[in-house]
């Protein structure tokens, strides 16, 4: 979006809430929403922002507005999707979802599936060694293993073309659900009102003939005007970068839609972005988006700058590719937050297959070379620079990096992989009343929260005559009280109206006070508005996001009955698709040992060499690391068999299957008796599991 440039779109309407009279579903909550006060410890908005009052039920009773949702979403990522189909579809919710870019997020589009698509083909190379080693050859006899290449542009051509197939899938799945699709910037203009941006172009990306997603006859939205703004620039708020070049080659002039829309409920699902260095010529660099979105030639020599999960797995992905890959960190070890043996496990295993690390050491500075050194690529064409990075800005030539010793050294690319930071910018979030965290993230109600307002002493109600719960039982200890009703909670019994006491209930809105009762993922300023995903900043993973769209929506509309509890948040698995793979779940060593004293942390470490490397030599053998770590039962602290498995960090060939299986396992508190009575299945790596004896 063009910030600070050309005239003023729209003229803020803080505080103005225009009413539904929207009829919520059997299993909805009145449409009053959530009540106004914030709990204790409510971080202050951002930027002056104040807090205000969600809509109350009186103002229902006005004539119906067409631009008047029950729900906007903003951001059609992983969370914003499931949030959206889930209102739409479960409780006949009018929906309406907010995207800039193409449908499906950061992970669909240039993210975890298109790196899980690289990762997989990265691999075959290793497999030729193997094939090799196991008696294949070519078809004269020459070495499999030297003789095969990638040719690079053919298998990003068809890795786009899969996930634009993708977008199109979930394009579709959203009108199927009944959740009408605006193309688009949207930011707020008030606590309950947003407006959204839409350039020339910018509507047709899905290929629905430039309706903004509406379907043939619907009307559009009348509260709305066509103007033209000069850009040279748009920072995207959301992922997709070719949606911005595609915005930015229609030219400096370009027809500007901007509608304005209101809502009961807001989410904000803009996803994260790409952080950059602030050192001298960062901008010349390229970040994992246009890594995805750009590249069509495979570079001679790279340089990726972090030393996270985005790191190591680009930097094995273009290390089995054939390029010269170099990783720059500014610690020893890679992977910082994951356990302590796996990473210096695969750090060791990078540098086997050929990926050169430089540690402790960052960059000063970089400069574009004018005079580039011609190289061939994989189809013997001569590299051209302009297919890296015109789209985007970076630099056409050969990147000489200065690091802080004053060594230098020239790259054909840079990446840089240095974090990522919440998509607030631009949102208007001082317009919508949202306060923010210092690292720019929405700030909103966790589970630490509910649990501490579930402590408060009860409040009195609007007229004074009698107390009311700051907040409904979570079933937990079914000890929630409210003024009429009862529910079953876990234990107990809990008093409540909509107090059902189910665990995956964090609150239940809608309750008839006009004291706030605090939801999952509410915003801590602004009670009508919810953040999921990476701009929550509390868990930056796909199935999380998507979890917690589902949860949010049956909280707001339903029982809060949907099958995720807390414990779902802390004991989930993850996997790094570096080569080798990576899984872990749970609690590192150094966690456990935190969390329960070192004495009451057991380690279990088998290390072998898997089967299926038999005819590898054995310096090109890569070593499978599992390490179990156990929880001493509190019972019987010398019975080793009621000792719980409470983490596991595997790296080895199909690690992430191996660890989802534990993950699933772990929730339910397997014990090392338990994997003891499973019979083993030889040979496998699992069996190395069930075998600790």
């Amino acid at each position: 979006m063009a910030r600070g440039r050309g005239k003023k779109m729209v003229e803020a309407i803080a505080g103005q809430v225009v009413p539904s009279t929207s009829t919520a579903s059997s299993a909805g909550p009145p449409s009053s929403g959530v009540a106004s006060v914030p709990a204790s410890g409510a971080s202050a908005p951002a930027s002056g922002a104040k807090n205000v009052a969600a809509p109350s039920s009186s103002s229902s009773a006005t004539t119906k507005n067409q631009n008047h949702y029950d729900l906007i979403v903003i951001g059609a990522g992983s969370g914003g999707l499931a949030a959206a189909k889930r209102a739409a579809q479960k409780f006949n919710k009018r929906v309406m979802i907010v995207e800039n870019a193409y449908i499906g997020g950061t992970c669909v589009t240039v993210g975890c599936v298109p790196k899980k698509m690289l990762h997989t083909a990265a691999e075959f190379k290793h497999k030729c060694l193997q094939a090799e080693r196991m008696g294949w050859c070519g078809a004269t006899n020459e070495s499999l293993h030297s003789s095969v290449h990638m040719k690079f542009s053919e298998t990003m051509k068809n890795v786009r073309a899969y996930v634009a197939r993708l977008n199109g899938i979930h394009k579709t799945n959203l009108d199927k659900a009944g959740v009408e699709v605006v193309r688009g910037t949207a930011f707020f203009t008030g606590p309950n009102d947003i407006s959204v941006k839409t350039w020339h172009g910018q509507s047709d990306l899905d290929g629905d003939g430039g309706n903004n997603g509406k379907k043939k006859g619907q009307n559009q939205n009348k509260d709305s005007k066509v103007e033209t703004e000069a850009v040279d620039a748009w920072t995207p708020l959301s992922h997709d970068s070719r949606a911005v070049y595609a915005v930015m080659n229609h030219g400096p002039q370009l027809p500007l839609h901007v509608g304005n829309y209101t809502a009961e409920r807001i989410i904000v699902a803009t996803g994260s972005s790409a952080s950059r260095m602030p050192q001298p010529g960062s901008d010349l660099c390229s970040t994992s988006l246009e890594f995805f979105a750009d590249w069509e030639r495979l570079p001679k020599t790279c340089c990726i700058f972090g030393g996270g999960y985005i790191a190591v797995e680009l930097a094995g992905i273009l290390n089995a590719f054939g390029c010269e890959v170099d990783i720059v960190i500014r610690r020893d070890v890679v992977l910082r937050g994951f356990d302590d043996e796996l990473r210096s496990h695969l750090q060791g295993e990078l540098i086997k297959r050929g990926v050169n690390i430089k540690i402790n050491t960052e960059p000063e500075k970089f400069e574009e070379l004018k005079q580039q050194t011609p190289f061939s690529t994989d189809d013997g064409k001569k590299f051209e620079r302009k297919q890296f990075t015109a789209k985007s800005g970076r630099a056409k030539g050969q990147i000489r990096v200065t690091f802080k010793d004053k060594t230098e050294k020239v790259y054909d690319a840079v990446l840089q992989a240095v974090g990522r930071k919440a998509n607030t910018s631009g949102l208007g979030c001082e317009a919508g009343s949202i306060a923010l965290s210092p690292e720019g993230a929405v700030s909103i109600h966790t589970y630490a929260d509910v649990h501490n307002s579930m402590v408060n002493k009860p409040q009195p109600s609007a007229d004074g005559t009698e107390p009311v719960s700051t907040t409904a039982n979570d079933g937990k200890d079914g000890k929630g009280k409210g003024r009429k009703g009862k529910g079953k909670g876990k234990k107990g019994k809990g008093k409540g109206k909509n107090a059902e006491g189910t665990e995956s209930s964090a609150a239940v809105p809608g309750a008839e006070s006009s004291q706030q009762q605090i939801t999952l993922y509410q915003s801590k300023s602004n009670p009508s508005v919810f953040a999921l995903g990476d701009v929550n900043d509390l868990i930056q993973l796909t199935p999380v996001a998507i979890a917690q769209g589902r949860q949010l929506i049956d909280m707001l509309y339903g029982k809060g009955d949907f099958a995720i509890t807390e414990r779902s948040f802390q004991m989930y698995s993850s996997a790094i698709f570096a080569l080798p793979e990576c899984g872990v779940c749970g609690l590192t060593e150094e966690q456990a040992i935190t969390q329960f004293g070192k004495k009451n942390v057991v380690i279990k470490k088998p290390v072998f060499p898997p089967l299926q490397q038999w005819a590898l030599k054995p310096e090109e053998k890569e070593v499978a690391f599992l390490k179990l770590v156990f929880k001493k039962s509190r019972r019987s602290p010398g019975n080793a068999d009621a000792m719980q498995l409470v983490g596991a960090h595997i790296c080895t060939e199909a690690a992430a299957e191996i660890v989802q299986s534990l993950g699933i396992a772990m929730q339910k508190g397997i014990t090392k008796r338990d994997l003891d009575l499973t019979m083993a299945l030889h040979p496998s790596v699992m069996e190395e599991i069930v075998t600790l004896y």
